[in-house]
């Protein structure tokens, strides 16, 4: 809750109930010009954030194909997801519905359908303005089908972890 103090300086009175997540969200759009280690920081802030709330079910697909690991995944209208940090490039799309998506590289609305690349070094916040379906295509030169590997083989636990042309980011 915000509070304000009237001039006769009597008891705070409420003015606007905001949440926590809407408070990290706020400063996360406040930022988005700020540059990347700015933009991090306010992503992993409504991150840490998030977890301390009741997490949406989000429906997870796995499809495997010779050296291709696909995900489908629904995101329901209203959610806040931040996404995992990608270590590699991977081919994106959006099957169904529409997204506003904040990165280091400022916003944009994505509405299906809608097909991309994500590079490495890639985390998002997502908003799902509608019911959204998502996916996400990855290199499996090995054809594993253990989702747990396959997920450490393409996310990274923090920006120390990726590298793009031998640079870390």
């Amino acid at each position: 809750m915000i509070y304000r103090v009237d001039s006769s300086g009597d008891e705070p009175i409420c003015i606007m109930d905001v949440t926590p997540v809407q408070v990290a969200m706020e400063r996360l759009v406040s930022c988005v010009d700020a540059g990347p280690m700015v933009i991090r920081a306010a992503i992993k802030n409504l991150e840490n954030v998030l977890l301390e709330y009741p997490q949406t079910e989000q429906p997870l697909e796995h499809f495997f194909a010779k050296g291709l690991y696909g995900r489908k995944i629904f995101n329901p209208a209203g959610s806040v997801i931040v996404t995992a940090l990608h270590k590699e490039q991977n081919l994106s799309s959006i099957l169904k519905g529409t997204l506003l998506v904040i990165t280091e590289n400022g916003t944009e609305i994505l509405e299906a359908p809608k097909f991309f690349v994500t590079n490495p070094g890639t985390k998002r916040v997502l908003y799902a303005v509608e019911d959204v379906i998502f996916t996400t295509v990855h290199p499996n030169p090995l054809g594993l089908r253990d989702t747990d590997e396959l997920e450490r083989r393409i996310i990274a636990e923090s920006f120390d972890e990726i590298e793009i042309e031998g640079v870390r980011i």
